[in-house]
């Protein structure tokens, strides 16, 4: 298994050089890879670039177009593996390594340059049949109903100042609108912590969200919860 740990870049010092070592990267047979990475982080970080934007749009054959200003251009016909081939295009055109290219802060974005999230929405709890029904008849904007092992799900593209916010807004919407108590994002092994910073991002949003869920299920109250989080983050 992968595992990644990053240093801190102060928010004071904007030109601060950071390097996310690779546990797969740290033996001397892969000292250059880091050292390309190194090279790369701190020539956008010098150009004072945070993050790389591609812009993903709907296209009219029901494809997805991906695309990565002075980099290319990619077609999906799935939205969940934008992420992917944008990091491709990136693999390509920086002549990195794969390990790289996962690294990279690389943020999908629509016409509008809004941020959206690619992620799946699962039901894995009871629900009433006439209240998939009507889920399945309009589900909400951005998204696509799919049954996935007999669960209900949404396949969805949503907007949103951030991936938490964007699937809490959604998950709120199915219980307000719906009366559906969406509880899991789709991961299954969840001890890993691997793969691109989108996946990791999706990770974290899937565990808060069993956890929120479940946490409602035993009477914990919002307080108790948000108290929770601020002590331990700090």
């Amino acid at each position: 298994m992968r595992r990644s740990s990053a240093r801190t870049r102060p928010a004071s010092n904007p030109q601060y050089l950071e390097l996310v070592v690779l546990g797969r990267l740290s033996t001397r047979s892969h000292a250059e890879p880091v050292r390309r990475f190194y090279q790369l982080r701190c020539s956008r970080y010098a150009a004072g670039v945070e993050t790389i934007s591609a812009t993903l749009a709907h296209g009219a054959d029901d494809g997805w177009t991906i695309d990565v200003p002075k980099v290319g251009q990619a077609t999906v016909a799935d939205p969940r593996l934008a992420d992917f081939e944008c990091r491709q295009l990136l693999q390509r055109k920086l002549g990195i390594d794969w390990f790289t290219a996962e690294e990279l802060d690389v943020r999908l974005v629509n016409g509008a340059g809004a941020p959206l999230y690619v992620f799946d929405l699962l039901c894995t709890g009871p629900v009433e049949s006439g209240r998939v029904a009507a889920l399945a008849a309009a589900p909400p904007d951005g998204c696509r109903f799919a049954d996935l092992g007999g669960m209900p799900a949404l396949r969805c593209v949503r907007s949103g100042p951030s991936r938490l916010a964007a699937v809490a807004a959604l998950v709120a919407q199915l219980r307000d609108e719906h009366g559906i108590e969406a509880d899991d994002l789709g991961f299954e092994q969840l001890w890993e912590w691997a793969g691109s910073l989108e996946q990791r991002e999706r990770m974290v949003a899937h565990l808060l969200l069993m956890a929120t869920h479940r946490a409602r299920l035993i009477g914990l109250s919002t307080d108790d919860v948000v108290a929770f989080v601020h002590t331990t983050m700090g």
